[in-house]
C-alpha cells in the first residue's frame, strides 16, 4: 500500500493505486484468514484418516490372533495425542469368552502405544466352522461388489426355516454407491433370490467412517 502511494505521487494515471492497492491486501487478508480457519476447524470436526493408516490400524489388530477380521473402524482425529479409535474385531464364535477378552484386551494396548490414541474394540463372534455360511457370506459379498466394488459384508448370519432362511447380515455403502438405501437392499436382495430363492435378505446399511 505504501509503495502504491509513493507510485501514484510519480505516475500519472487515472486509476487510484493506492485503492486498488488497499483491495488487493485486503483480499490476500481474506483469503489468508479463511485458510486459517479451515486448518483450525477441520481437526476439531473431525478429518478421516488416511487410506494408508486404516491399513496399518488394520495390520496390528490382525496380528492378534484369533481375531479374523474388523469392521465399522471409526476414528476420531483431534490432532496429536488427540486420536480416539474403535472398532469391530471379528473372532470365532466358538472360543473361551475370557480368552478372547484377553486377546482383545492385549489388541488395544498394543494399537494405543504403536499409535499414541485411546482405543475401544468391540468383540464381535462370527461362525466360521459352518460351511452354509461361510458359502453364503462369499455369495453374498460377490453379489454386493458386482453392485459397487467399494460395499463390504459383514455380520452375516442364517436363520432357518420350515420353508425359507433369513438371511441377515450388514453391508457397509462408500460415497460413490449411488443408489440409496432402500435401492440398494432391494437390488440385493433380488440378486441374491434370483440364485437362492428359498433366501428372504434383512439387510442393515451403514456408512463409511473412514
Amino acid at each position: 500500500v505504501l509503495a502504491s502511494i509513493t507510485a501514484a505521487r510519480f505516475i500519472k494515471t487515472p486509476l487510484p493505486l493506492d485503492g486498488i492497492a488497499g483491495m488487493v491486501v485486503a483480499v490476500f487478508i481474506v483469503i489468508s484468514g479463511l485458510t486459517a480457519a479451515k486448518e483450525t476447524i477441520n481437526p476439531l470436526l473431525g478429518v478421516p484418516p488416511s487410506p494408508e493408516f486404516v491399513k496399518e490400524i488394520e495390520a496390528e489388530t490382525l496380528k492378534h490372533k484369533p481375531i479374523h477380521g474388523i469392521h465399522d473402524l471409526v476414528v476420531h482425529d483431534y490432532g496429536p495425542g488427540r486420536v480416539m479409535i474403535s472398532l469391530h474385531a471379528e473372532v470365532p464364535g466358538d472360543m473361551d469368552i475370557f480368552a478372547l477378552h484377553d486377546v482383545i484386551d492385549n489388541a488395544e494396548v498394543d494399537i494405543a502405544k504403536r499409535f499414541n490414541c485411546a482405543v475401544t474394540i468391540h468383540m464381535d463372534p462370527i461362525d466360521l466352522k459352518n460351511d452354509e455360511v461361510k458359502k453364503m457370506r462369499e455369495f453374498v459379498s460377490e453379489e454386493a461388489v458386482s453392485i459397487n466394488p467399494g460395499i463390504t459384508v459383514h455380520d452375516l448370519r442364517i436363520v432357518p426355516g420350515p420353508t425359507h432362511k433369513n438371511v441377515i447380515f450388514d453391508v457397509v455403502k462408500p460415497l460413490s454407491c449411488l443408489m440409496n438405501d432402500e435401492e440398494l437392499r432391494s437390488t440385493l436382495s433380488s440378486r441374491i433370490k434370483n440364485v437362492r430363492p428359498e433366501c428372504i435378505c434383512i439387510i442393515s446399511v451403514d456408512r463409511p467412517f473412514v
